[in-house]
């Protein structure tokens, strides 16, 4: 199998090094080395990686273990890929306290099937730039059409006045 970059992650090594604490692209590049290189399965995999960590954490005297517990707890968390900006830029109200009562701790709320209010909103809002668009549209042709009649009006007093003068 070919050492082909992992996406997000790049290039796979085969151990973690340096002297810092191990980033996430550090554990990932290994975890994905050792089961794309070496062929083992995702547990026996990450067991290593994770052994791996905690030999860097030892020697920084940290201690891992409590940091694990509030890991589990926060995988229940939001996974949260919203805008920086996502309040300011969300308009409805409605949708505004859903994010935040979202982020908050046992996730609060949640979506029932369709936004009846949201999709009648949007599809007004549809139906009105269609309109507008339409309307447009024909007020350009009556200008097109006014400007055709025009120019054969006046092209055909140029051919009368050539016509009598001849």
């Amino acid at each position: 199998m070919s050492r082909k970059p992992v996406f997000l992650v790049g290039s796979m090594q085969n151990q973690i090094y340096g002297g810092k604490l191990p980033s996430k692209r550090d554990v990932l590049s290994v975890l994905f080395y050792n089961k794309r290189m070496v062929n083992l399965n995702l547990h026996e995999s990450a067991s290593l990686v994770i052994d791996e960590c905690l030999i860097f954490w030892k020697k920084a005297h940290l201690r891992a273990l409590e940091k694990h517990k509030t890991r589990n707890k926060n995988l229940n968390d939001l996974f949260d890929i919203a805008h920086d900006d996502a309040l300011i830029l969300i308009n409805l109200d409605e949708d505004k306290n859903f994010l935040i009562a979202q982020r908050k701790k046992g996730r609060e709320g949640c979506m029932l099937g369709v936004d009846i209010k949201g999709t009648i909103a949007e599809r007004k809002k549809k139906e009105e730039r269609q309109k507008e668009r339409r309307e447009k549209q024909s007020s350009n042709f009556k200008s097109v059409d006014n400007f055709q009649f025009r120019s054969f009006d006046s092209d055909s007093s140029d051919l009368c006045d050539c016509l009598s003068s001849t």
